[in-house]
């Protein structure tokens, strides 16, 4: 029988999860990944399996926010996603330009607020990725197949 469960983030793989250990200064292994595991800050301890068991609910939503909260969206992302409704409208459109309304709907649906679409597409334009003119929009030569 053991003397306790050690819950832990691997550092190596970053599951989280519980190991039986001896004591605190025991090194063990990452279940997933066989990555070293040892007694450092943020490693808890059980007595019991079912505290083991809740720690380790605990540890996942506790990670779970703390990410939603430190990644924002990043600049490439929003691009990616903004160049990705133009390609799927042009698309749609028989590969004719579409409306630069159009485009800034979709982004809205997407959740990307106007402003940031309309910085993106200047950003595309700049990367010759999409041609807006008068209204509209297509893809340039970088955004299409030859």
């Amino acid at each position: 029988m053991s003397g306790m469960f050690r819950i832990y983030k691997c550092p190596s793989c970053g599951a989280i999860a519980y190991t039986s250990v001896e004591n605190e200064q025991e090194t063990s292994m990452c279940g997933l990944c066989r990555g070293l595991i040892l007694d450092e800050p943020g490693i808890l301890y059980s007595a019991t399996i079912n505290q083991a068991e809740d720690l380790v609910a605990e540890m996942v939503l506790h990670n779970m926010s703390e990410n939603k909260v430190s990644t924002p969206t990043s600049g490439l992302g929003v691009r990616r996603r903004v160049l990705n409704i133009i390609e799927c409208l042009v698309e749609l459109n028989k590969g004719r330009p579409v409306n630069i309304d159009s485009v800034l709907k979709e982004c809205v649906g997407a959740k990307i607020k106007t402003e940031r679409s309309l910085h993106f597409l200047d950003v595309l334009e700049g990367q010759g990725l999409v041609i807006v003119d008068s209204g509209h929009v297509s893809l340039g030569e970088e955004g299409t197949d030859p």
